[in-house]
């Protein structure tokens, strides 16, 4: 098993206000981890950035998260917002070898065409999968059969009519806030420190089957008015989990092919 750690929503100030990069960099080095940022509002980044994409090829991955707009794709040409948002990040500096190809998209949401349409940038590889939801929502075009296939089962399914991988997210840290709320079904931790709620499934062999282990939180968690909050402790929890488990924090690219999936034919 690995573990996949991402963060959601994040927006120019990563960039130009590098209190969290300077962070995962410290828990890259202490724990070799390796974490993907999906980008929000990508229009407005300043191609004066204030770090050193070189420096950090091979532990930091983007993908897109939002329009240029910040609004969801299910409408438009979302072929040309791939374009864009590819060649936004290649003028701040960012290898076509640290674009991920696996995102994960705002409110799980997304038609059909819109996809498929994404998917074509790239030579036809800016998408070979999609996180779906932690809890109980429908993700992107997928029926509800295969969303509960996804959700209570954490089964990856693959779209062979459009080739594309569907990946279930596991945790979400935001889970460990003492004020979240939803109205959805979702997993709801019985401890309250990530450390020891992961610990606690992994000795109960909830974890045994899977291939990896799908785990985020979002930006605005862990940074908020310039400063790094508190929590930023459940990322850190996660990768001390996987030290000291002996489990490879990493990418899901190569590790995850359709062979490990339950194939479907979308319609």
């Amino acid at each position: 098993m690995i573990i996949h750690i991402s963060i959601d929503d994040v927006d120019g100030s990563f960039f130009n206000r590098p209190q969290l990069y300077r962070f995962l960099k410290k828990l890259h080095i202490r724990y070799n981890a390796v974490f993907t940022v999906y980008i929000q509002n990508w229009a407005d980044l300043d191609e004066k950035i204030k770090i050193d994409l070189s420096e950090c090829a091979e532990w930091l991955k983007f993908g897109i998260h939002t329009t240029e707009k910040g609004e969801v794709f299910c409408g438009g040409d979302c072929f040309l917002e791939a374009i864009n948002f590819i060649d936004k990040l290649k003028r701040i500096g960012v290898q076509e070898k640290s674009i991920t190809r696996i995102h994960r998209l705002h409110m799980f949401a997304g038609t059909e065409e819109c996809i498929l349409s994404m998917k074509q940038a790239l030579n036809g590889k800016f998408i070979s999968g999609l996180l779906t939801a932690d809890d109980s929502r429908q993700s992107y075009y997928l029926n509800t059969e295969i969303c509960k296939e996804l959700y209570s089962s954490s089964s990856i399914v693959y779209d062979v009519s459009n080739d594309i991988l569907f990946i279930p997210t596991d945790i979400r840290l935001d889970w460990f806030d003492k004020d979240f709320r939803s109205n959805r079904e979702y997993k709801k931790p019985c401890l309250k420190k990530p450390y020891k709620e992961l610990e606690s499934r992994y000795k109960m062999g909830e974890f045994e089957r899977k291939q990896v282990l799908t785990i985020f939180t979002h930006y605005w968690q862990i940074y908020r008015r310039g400063h790094l909050t508190n929590r930023k402790k459940w990322i850190e929890d996660v990768c001390r989990f996987a030290k000291d488990n002996d489990i490879l924090i990493g990418y899901l690219e190569g590790v995850i092919t359709r062979g490990d999936a339950i194939e479907f034919y979308e319609n």
